[in-house]
C-alpha cells in the first residue's frame, strides 16, 4: 500500500522513537502489556473483613464490597466515606434498571471530564432497595494531561502499521487506559481500536496517545500472509473445548478450491475463504447463518501437507470453550 503523504512520514518518525526495539524492529513482536493487564488480576487482590462486610483491593482500589449486614443506606453514602472523590476524580450516575430479575445501579468514573476504561462501579441491591454489593473499580489519578501529543491519524497509521492491516481507515477513540500489572496500576492517555470479527470474537489494541508507543494489543497476528495454502478434500473431526460438552467425535467434509472458495456438504454450504498469517476466515456465501453465524474464525495451529489443526479464536461470548477442528486429506 503506498503511503506518500507528510501525515505518514511524521507517523513514521513518531514509531521509530515510540515503539522500536531492542534488534531494531520499528515494530516490537510483543508489546509492554497483553490483555490480561486491562483487567486487576485475581492473584494480587486482597480481601479483608470489615466488621459484617467483605472488601476484596487490588492496589488499596475497592474492587468489590459485600454488605452482610449493616448495608449503607446508599452507593453514594458508601462512595463519599471510602474513595478519594475529587473535583478532578468523580463518579457520575450512568444508568440503572430495577424489575422482577435484578435491581441495580451503574455510575462510570471521570478524571477531569474524560472517561476512563472500564472503570466504575455496578452497585446491586435487593428488592427492598437494600444495598448488597458493588463492584468495579475507581483509580485515583493524579496530573495526567489528557491533551494528546500525536494525531488521531496518526495513531491509525501506528495501529495499522503495527497489525498489517492493508489500509488505515479505522476508528480510534481517545480514553484513559488504567493498565494492571504485579499489582500495580500504570494509567495512560490512549488511542484505543477494536474490532469485531464474526458474531463474538472481539479484539482491541492500545496506543500512547502521547509517545506512540503501542501498549497494548489481542488481535490475532496478520504478519507474513499467505503462508499457508489449503487445496484440496478434506474432512475434519470436532473437538469442543468445553469440558461439559460431549461434541468431540462429529466428522466434516470440507473442499477448499484454489480460487478462495469452498464447500461444506453439511447443510449444503458454500463458503469463500481467506487467510491471514495464521489466521482464517470462511464466510458463508449462503443468506442462511449456521448456529446464528455466517462468519468462522479460526487459528492454523498445526499445518503439514495431509494434516492441519485450528482452534476457533477466544471470544468474550464462548471464553475459550470454542472449537478445535482436526482436518485430514481424504485422499491420503
Amino acid at each position: 500500500m503506498k503511503r506518500k503523504s507528510l501525515l505518514w512520514i511524521s507517523a513514521l518518525l513518531l514509531m521509530l522513537t515510540g515503539c522500536s526495539s531492542d534488534d531494531g524492529d520499528i515494530f516490537p513482536k510483543e508489546c509492554k502489556y497483553t490483555s490480561t493487564n486491562i483487567r486487576p488480576s485475581k492473584d494480587d487482590e486482597v480481601v479483608s473483613n470489615q466488621g459484617s462486610w467483605t472488601i476484596t483491593t487490588y492496589a488499596n482500589m475497592i474492587m468489590k464490597a459485600e454488605f452482610n449486614s449493616e448495608s449503607p443506606s446508599s452507593a453514594e453514602l458508601f462512595f463519599k466515606d471510602n474513595l478519594p472523590l475529587t473535583t478532578d476524580n468523580a463518579l457520575i450516575f450512568r444508568h440503572s434498571l430495577k424489575n422482577a430479575q435484578t435491581n441495580y445501579i451503574e455510575y462510570a468514573q471521570l478524571y477531569k471530564g474524560m472517561e476512563v476504561y472500564r472503570c466504575g462501579y455496578i452497585c446491586n441491591y435487593d428488592q427492598n432497595d437494600v444495598l448488597k454489593n458493588i463492584e468495579g473499580a475507581f483509580v485515583p489519578i493524579d496530573n495526567l494531561d489528557i491533551n494528546p501529543k500525536i494525531s488521531q491519524d496518526n495513531a491509525k497509521h501506528i495501529i495499522a502499521n503495527y497489525l498489517h492491516l492493508d489500509n488505515t481507515d479505522i476508528s480510534v477513540q481517545l480514553q484513559i487506559t488504567p493498565f494492571y500489572y504485579k499489582g500495580k496500576i500504570d494509567v495512560r492517555l490512549t488511542y484505543r481500536y477494536d474490532n469485531w470479527y464474526g458474531c463474538w470474537a472481539h479484539y482491541e489494541c492500545f496506543v500512547d496517545a502521547h509517545s506512540g508507543e503501542m501498549l497494548c494489543s489481542d488481535f490475532p497476528s496478520n504478519e507474513n500472509k499467505d503462508v499457508y495454502q489449503i487445496v484440496g478434500e478434506w474432512m475434519a473431526s470436532h473437538h469442543s473445548k468445553n469440558p461439559n460438552s460431549a461434541d468431540t467425535a462429529d466428522m466434516w467434509d470440507f473442499s477448499f478450491n484454489a480460487d478462495g472458495t469452498g464447500s461444506w456438504p453439511l447443510a449444503t454450504r458454500s463458503f469463500k475463504y481467506k487467510i491471514e498469517g495464521n489466521r482464517i476466515t470462511l464466510q458463508l456465501m449462503n443468506t442462511e447463518a449456521y448456529y446464528g453465524q455466517t462468519e468462522f474464525i479460526f487459528n492454523i495451529v498445526s499445518h503439514s501437507e495431509d494434516r492441519m489443526e485450528w482452534d476457533e479464536i477466544p471470544n468474550e461470548y464462548w471464553g475459550n470453550y470454542g472449537l478445535h477442528l482436526k482436518f485430514y486429506r481424504k485422499d491420503k
